[in-house]
C-alpha cells in the first residue's frame, strides 16, 4: 500500500515542460475562450507542441482520493487514474503507462480542433442526450509525444504527428474508469458498465465532421468507426490540422 501511495504521489509531479513564447499557445487559449468561455494558461514547448490545457490539475493528495474513489489498488489500475479536469469541465485527462507529462503534447492546430469538437459534442450531449456537462466529458488519454519524433519514444504508432487523441468509453454508473465495450471491468465488484448508447452516439457526431480523419474502435454497432486490434477499451481520433472545425 505505501509502494502504491508513493507511485501516486509521484504522479501529481510531472516534469515542468520548457515553455517558450509563441503563438501557438495563444491560437489555442483563444479557442479556449471563444469556444468554453474561461481563461486557461496554455503551455507551449520548444518544439512547437502545446500540452492539453486543464483547469484543474491533481495534486498528491487528490489524486490518492481519486485512486481510492475509483479503487485503483495495484500499481497498473493507479496508471490510469484521472489527473485534471479542463477548462469548463469539458474533458477530463487520465495518466498511462508513459512518463508523466510526456503523452499530452499536440500539434496547436488540432488542438484548436480539438476545442471546437470537444465544445460541440458538449452541446450536442446535454441537448441531445439530456446528460450533464460532467457526464458528456471527453475522456482524454494518449495525444502525442513533445515532438515529432519517429518512431514514438512513448511506442505510440499512429500519434507522433501530434493530431490524433485516445478517447476512453463512456460508463453508466459514475465511475470514470476504462470500461470495455465487449467484456467486464477487471476490478472485482464492477461489472459491465459500458455506456454504449452515449459512445456510439459520439461516434456518430465525429464522423460526421469534415476534419476527423479517422475513427478507430471495435464496437460493431459503432457507425463510423473502423475496427481495429487494441481498440476495444477506447476510441483513436484523428483530426486534419488543415481542416476547419466542423
Amino acid at each position: 500500500m505505501l509502494i502504491l501511495l508513493a507511485f501516486v504521489a509521484s504522479a501529481a509531479e510531472p516534469p515542468p515542460p520548457v515553455v517558450v513564447p509563441g503563438p501557438a499557445a495563444g491560437q489555442v487559449a483563444a479557442a479556449v475562450a471563444e469556444r468554453l468561455g474561461v481563461g486557461v494558461e496554455v503551455r507551449e514547448n520548444a518544439a512547437g507542441r502545446v500540452q492539453l490545457p486543464l483547469a484543474v490539475r491533481y495534486d498528491a493528495a487528490r489524486l490518492a482520493e481519486e485512486r481510492a474513489r475509483e479503487r485503483l489498488d495495484t500499481p497498473e489500475r493507479a496508471e490510469k487514474a484521472e489527473i485534471g479536469v479542463g477548462p469548463a469541465g469539458a474533458w477530463r485527462h487520465f495518466l498511462g503507462a508513459d512518463p508523466p507529462g510526456t503523452d499530452c503534447w499536440a500539434d496547436p492546430r488540432a488542438l484548436v480542433l480539438f476545442v471546437h469538437l470537444a465544445a460541440d459534442w458538449g452541446a450536442h450531449c446535454r441537448d441531445t442526450l439530456g446528460h450533464d456537462t460532467d457526464r458528456c466529458a471527453l475522456m482524454v488519454g494518449d495525444l502525442g509525444y513533445l515532438d515529432d519524433r519517429r518512431p514514438d519514444p512513448l511506442g505510440h504508432r499512429d500519434h507522433y504527428r501530434g493530431d490524433c487523441v485516445d478517447l476512453r468509453l463512456w460508463r453508466t454508473d459514475g465511475s470514470r474508469y476504462e470500461a470495455w465495450w465487449n467484456r467486464p471491468d477487471d476490478r472485482p465488484g464492477f461489472g459491465s458498465a459500458y455506456d454504449a448508447a452515449t459512445t456510439r452516439a459520439f461516434v456518430a457526431f465525429a464522423a460526421a465532421r469534415p476534419e476527423v480523419t479517422s475513427l478507430l474502435f471495435n464496437d460493431p454497432d459503432a457507425v463510423g468507426a473502423t475496427a481495429s486490434p487494441g481498440h476495444d477499451d477506447h476510441i483513436h481520433l484523428c483530426l486534419d490540422p488543415a481542416r476547419p472545425p466542423g
